[in-house]
């Protein structure tokens, strides 16, 4: 008869390997201790929460067993990874992103081409300008000269044109004082030359500086800007972009073309890779070499953005080929889907905006008017993360689904249950506050006698909630999150 190992601390068997579980440790708890990775959304350190997830299976004797859940027997054999097993999690994800309905990023950050996360620009710009600022810079490398000449996708993309008018998101960056920015000193590390100073070269400097590299940019022209120059009728948001990349540590060197014998020389000698922006018809026999990129044609590849773009791109290839690492895993990238009148009028929350508001406004004033689309903390989203991870597409099973409800009466925090995967954290943390209410699709996190959260949830309970749920269904109000939480 086998004993409780949790009580006599004997070992099992883990992928082969003898291992020993300590006093009240799950299989999980072993496994993670023993370096498998398992997935798993439901499962919170410390809190007693349903094996609902279903991500963390295991199998023990032919049998897919929840992990957080099973408690080590003696002689137990338990395989953490296989075919069967990565199917099982798969089948879960694809279960539990189709009743998540939420939507990761914002329209307009989709419509960008450097997926510039529009919506935190706007949400931090009245509370913290300077900060905002750098995070356009970070993004754009460009951004003033781009509020002038960029076609705007964007504004296309905007939510709120459904409702009176898109955000002049563009005339924003455009006025931003990029002179009022500090730099701090980044580390010198492996120079990489970058052949061509337009917008390609010039992104891809500054995601190189982002990256750890010391790019040195050769332009034989005298002036850096390539085709910008000639869309511009005045040179000032040129000039102040460029000022700044060169605070920010970008070298150049203008009046200097680079010919194909000098690159060869130098990629052998003093540079460690490089990236050549300028469409030069006789490097394309050095394609082979992992040190360069080439971006062919890189004045021809459509709009200045896209150009920004493409050399951002080029410099994270570059990187990949330097460090000899694989792509990372990609976000997952969910949208609502076929939603009625009544949830397209909650997502545009009319009872927060002002009718027909004046076209010209200050940059501040603008930003306000921003519906704040998207998840404010896609990038912590473990939902996200862990559908990366088991390569899940976004795709949505066919069937019901969650209607959209959103409850933000709270000074905190906002609960969206379209969002929620009923993991329950929330109930278990919320010490009384909150229950599960409903069944099917219907069920959802709420506050006692079906009242708002804003009369019935403590802040304590209310910022407790908020820090365990791993889809973002609990969150803080956005202007709070995007500052306080990034």
């Amino acid at each position: 008869m086998l004993e409780n190992v949790a009580e006599l601390g004997i070992s099992i068997q883990l992928d082969g390997e003898t291992v020993v579980a300590a006093a009240g440790e799950t299989v999980l708890h072993v496994a993670r201790r023993a370096g498998r990775a398992i997935p798993t959304l439901c499962h919170v350190e410390g809190l007693d929460t349903p094996d609902s997830c279903l991500l963390c299976v295991v199998e023990v004797a032919g049998t897919l067993v929840p992990s957080c859940s099973l408690k080590p027997l003696a002689g137990m054999q338990v395989a953490t990874h296989g075919p069967r097993i990565k199917q099982a999690r798969q089948a879960a994800m694809q279960l539990l992103l189709s009743e998540h309905q939420g939507e990761c990023r914002a329209p307009c950050e989709l419509a960008c081409p450097v997926g510039w996360d529009i919506a935190e620009f706007e949400q931090m710009f009245p509370l913290q300008p300077l900060r905002a600022m750098r995070q356009a810079f970070d993004a754009l490398a460009l951004p003033t000269t781009l509020g002038q000449v960029c076609d705007a996708p964007c504004h296309r993309a905007c939510r709120r044109g459904e409702l009176d008018r898109y955000l002049d998101i563009r005339s924003t960056h455009a006025q931003l004082p990029l002179g009022d920015l500090e730099f701090a000193p980044l580390p010198q590390g492996p120079k990489v030359l970058v052949a061509g100073g337009g917008p390609t070269g010039l992104a891809a400097a500054q995601r190189l500086l982002q990256l750890g590299y010391q790019p040195i940019v050769f332009e034989r022209e005298a002036q850096l800007g390539g085709s910008l120059r000639r869309l511009l009728s005045n040179p000032a948001s040129l000039n102040a972009d460029l000022q700044a990349l060169q605070r920010l540590g970008v070298q150049w060197q203008t009046g200097l073309a680079v010919t194909g014998p000098q690159l060869v020389q130098w990629l052998g000698a003093e540079f460690a890779g490089a990236i050549v922006a300028v469409g030069a018809s006789e490097l394309t026999a050095l394609r082979a070499d992992v040190r360069l990129v080439i971006v062919a044609n890189a004045g021809l590849h459509g709009t200045p953005i896209r150009r920004v773009a493409l050399g951002r791109t080029a410099a994270e290839q570059l990187d990949r080929q330097l460090r000899q690492s694989e792509r990372s895993l990609a976000p997952i990238r969910l949208r609502y889907q076929d939603l009625s009148p009544h949830e397209r009028l909650q997502l545009l929350r009319p009872e927060s905006t002002s009718a027909q508001p004046e076209r010209h406004l200050s940059p501040t004033d603008e930003a306000k008017l921003c519906l704040a689309c998207g998840c404010a903390q896609h990038s912590a989203c473990q939902l996200n993360d862990v559908a990366a991870q088991l390569h899940v597409p976004p795709a949505r099973i066919p069937g019901e689904r969650r209607p959209l409800q959103r409850d933000a009466s709270h000074p905190l925090v906002v609960l969206e249950s379209h969002k929620c995967v009923l993991c329950q954290a929330c109930v278990a943390v919320s010490e009384g506050e909150l229950s599960i209410t409903g069944r099917g699709f219907a069920s959802r996190p709420a506050a006692a006698f079906g009242l708002p959260l804003g009369g019935a949830l403590s802040d304590a309970a209310a910022l407790r909630a908020a820090a365990v749920c791993p889809t973002r269904a609990f969150a803080l109000h956005p202007g709070i999150e995007r500052v306080v939480n990034d």
